[in-house]
This record gives C-alpha cells, structure tokens and sequence, in this order.
C-alpha cells in the first residue's frame, strides 16, 4: 500500500486500486437512501416500515444549514460505503463531537481497510473542528462491528445506557 495524491493505492499480484472517500453531493440522495436501507436490513429493520425518504435526505441533509453530513468512500471509482454523521456538543469538555449516526460498507468490501479510511477522514473532519471525540454506538449483537472499532483504539462506556423518546412519545409531554 503506498499513498498517492491523497488517494491510497493497494496493490496485489494482478492489479492495483484506488480507494478514496468523498462527501456526498445533492443528487446522490439515492446512494445515501440505498446504503441506509441496507443497513437497516443488516440491523433487522422492517424496510416498509422505515419513514425515510429521498425527499427528507435531501430536504435535512442538502439544505443551506444541513443537520446531518454524509461520506461515501469508494473503490475503482464507485460508491461501496458510507458514514452519516453530525456534530453535537459536550458541556463538560467545552468542546464539540463528531457523531457517526450511520457506518456501512458492503458486505463483499469488507476486511478491505473502506471503514477505516471513513474513520480516517472523519477524524480529519474532528480535527478541523477541533472536537474532544468521534462519538457512535453498536449493537451488542454486532461483535464484528465491536472488535473492528478496538482495532482502531475505541473505548466503550459500559456505564452509559442509550435512551429515547420516539417522534410517537414527544407529544404525550403536552
């Protein structure tokens, strides 16, 4: 593997390829709404249950102050992942946090550093921010997930517990 003009370049016996990341551009909504879906699907998600749409990324993520930001990465020049992604605020550090809502990559490019040049490129994007942390959560079924984010040096909080009101449970507060 060596770097070439910010692009890292593998090499094997038969060829060698490209594999680079990029933020998503208006109009790739179909990307971001494909890779989701496959997601959700590999999470055991209903998918004609799912409220997303096209019209809603483009409508929260395209727009002139978005709410959520995408990168792709890619291998021979086509899309094969993503990570959807925002930054929040931690009061106790004074600083902001990058945080992954979204991390995919197809399932036969895996184990094929894609994930880890998304994670790369949004520690760059931290950095540029001046962020304390990249922030997201796994399932804790997902132990291929889990032991992937190790490797790359993450710590869990086994003292924190994710919770939630659901759009449904926001208006039984009025």
């Amino acid at each position: 593997m060596y770097q070439e003009n910010n692009i890292f370049v593998f090499e094997d016996e038969e060829e060698a390829y490209p594999i680079s990341t990029r933020p998503a551009k208006a109009g790739e909504e179909g990307l971001i709404y494909e890779m989701a879906l496959a997601l959700a699907r590999s999470e055991g998600e209903v998918l004609n249950t799912l409220p997303v749409t096209k019209e809603n990324l483009h409508r929260f993520g395209f727009c002139e102050n978005p709410l959520f930001h995408t990168e792709f990465v890619e291998y021979q020049n086509k899309v094969v992942g993503y990570a959807l992604y925002f930054y929040t605020f931690s009061s106790s550090q004074g600083y902001p946090i990058l945080y992954i809502e979204d991390l995919y990559v197809k399932p036969e490019y895996r184990s094929m550093g894609m994930g880890k040049e998304l994670f790369k490129k949004l520690a760059t994007y931290a950095i540029q921010k001046n962020c304390c942390r990249l922030e997201w959560h796994v399932y804790s079924w997902n132990t291929s997930a889990a032991k992937f984010y190790q490797k790359l040096g993450s710590s869990s909080r086994r003292d924190l517990i994710q919770t939630r009101l659901e759009k449904k449970d926001l208006f039984k507060l009025f």
